[in-house]
């Protein structure tokens, strides 16, 4: 069964009503609990059928002459009740807007039926009044729909659920997201030393790439290697040199041969377990590798 939206933001909003009613008389949660029990009960036993007749009536399809008079009989009360009680404005307009369009579609149900009587007065089909008919309870709905989302809006203000400074502030926060996703966002392009340009760096200062020192691909002694590298971590800083190593490693390399104050790591005895002293695991197990002892 298609599900009726707005019959079912209908029961919502009566949902919302209900617990404000229930937190007004000030009952015990247990009694909150039992009534919003009942009720929901009520409307998901009564649910289908009331759905299957909203979706009738928003096809303008649904006849139904007892609840039509029902429908009448209410919104003659609703008036009444404004007529002689203090109501807020707000509910005034609203209910005398929605009593002037039930009796003018109630009007132009009337004429039709007459018309189909007495060929005098014809102006259309009686299908046109069960239009009316339905569009007058349609009508109803969206009337009780917006006098609960009042309702409902008065009492959060009133209670200061939500201030003014928490709307300003989300309202803000909304304009600022959406500043951010429609700001046309600037890419950033790092700027590429041509070979040349890289071969006459500086690079006492340091060389960086994302972030990262690079300048020890500088220590390469074939300037080729030197401008290879260079490009190589402008497309990827976790990628693999020329030697054969990463970037990180290396670095570990360059901190070994200190450590151990040798200039060439191929005279290093990879057995002699003082060097076990001098360097850290780390160190180590990439010594291994280059020895191929892994």
């Amino acid at each position: 069964m298609s599900i009726n939206l707005y019959y079912l933001l209908f029961n919502l909003l009566l949902v919302g009503i209900i617990a404000i009613k229930l937190r007004k008389h000030k009952v015990t949660n247990k009694q909150k609990l039992i009534a919003l029990g009942i009720y929901l009960l009520l409307t998901i036993i009564s649910f289908a059928y009331m759905n299957g007749v909203m979706n009738s009536i928003f096809k303008l399809k649904y006849l139904n002459v007892k609840l039509y008079l029902l429908l009448l009989i209410g919104t003659n009360c609703i008036i009444l009740y404004i007529l002689n009680h203090p109501v807020k404005m707000i509910y005034k307009i609203t209910s005398y807007i929605y009593f002037m369009m039930i009796m003018i579609m109630l009007g132009a149900t009337l004429s039709i039926v007459l018309g189909n009587k007495f060929s005098n007065f014809y102006l259309m089909e009686i299908q046109n009044a069960i239009h009316f008919i339905d569009l007058s309870f349609i009508t109803a709905m969206l009337y009780g729909m917006l006098i609960a989302t009042i309702y409902i809006t008065n009492y959060i203000i009133k209670e200061k659920i939500i201030t003014k400074d928490k709307i300003k502030n989300i309202y803000n926060e909304i304009i600022d997201k959406v500043k951010s996703l429609t700001k046309k966002k600037t890419i950033y392009k790092p700027n590429i030393l041509t070979p040349s340009e890289l071969l006459d760096y500086n690079y006492d200062n340091g060389l960086y790439i994302n972030g990262e020192d690079c300048s020890i691909i500088f220590e390469d002694s074939n300037k080729e290697n030197i401008v290879k590298n260079y490009y190589i971590l402008n497309n990827d800083i976790h990628a693999t040199l020329m030697n054969g190593y990463t970037l990180e490693e290396n670095k570990l390399f360059k901190s070994i041969c200190m450590k151990l104050q040798v200039s060439n790591l191929g005279n290093i005895d990879i057995y002699n377990t003082n060097i076990l002293n001098k360097i850290n695991v780390e160190e180590y197990n990439l010594l291994k590798k280059l020895f191929g002892l892994n």
